[in-house]
């Protein structure tokens, strides 16, 4: 046997080293995610005692973003409806309504979050939408 032959590891136990090394990754994406989700917990608590109303906790599935944010007041509502003219506007719009209404961490974190995951803007200024009362139109008219 060469020595080349003795060296190299063979495909399963490759295969072995790689399926751990993604279910450690795995875990520690799990473990991060809690510690956001106990962070984001304890924020939320401790603005609600200091006399916030209308706030609640908003993040991504995946894990990049989590944060506290408030209900759109009617002037934060009404920038928003004015800056949403089209498709190419309403990026912006959720982002400026998104910025308006979070409460914790700052908005750097959040703008380090969307530059991975460049919809998370979009996504949080949909809760905020509905939070504000948008697609509640059918309670009213029926």
């Amino acid at each position: 046997m060469s020595t080349n032959e003795q060296t190299q590891e063979s495909d399963d136990a490759i295969m072995a080293r790689l399926e751990a090394d993604e279910q450690r990754r795995r875990l520690d994406a799990a473990d991060a995610m809690k510690a956001a989700d106990v962070a984001v917990a304890r924020k939320l608590l401790e603005l609600r005692a200091a006399g916030a109303d209308d706030l609640f906790a908003v993040g991504d599935s995946g894990g990049a973003f989590r944060g506290v944010f408030s209900v759109p007041s009617p002037e934060i509502w009404k920038r928003w409806k004015s800056e949403v003219r089209n498709e190419q506007q309403r990026l912006v719009a959720n982002q400026n309504l998104a910025v308006a209404c979070m409460r914790w961490p700052a908005a750097d974190v959040l703008a380090a979050a969307a530059a991975k995951r460049p919809a998370l803007y979009d996504t949080i200024g949909f809760v905020l939408q509905e939070r504000a009362g948008a697609g509640q139109e059918a309670l009213v008219k029926g």
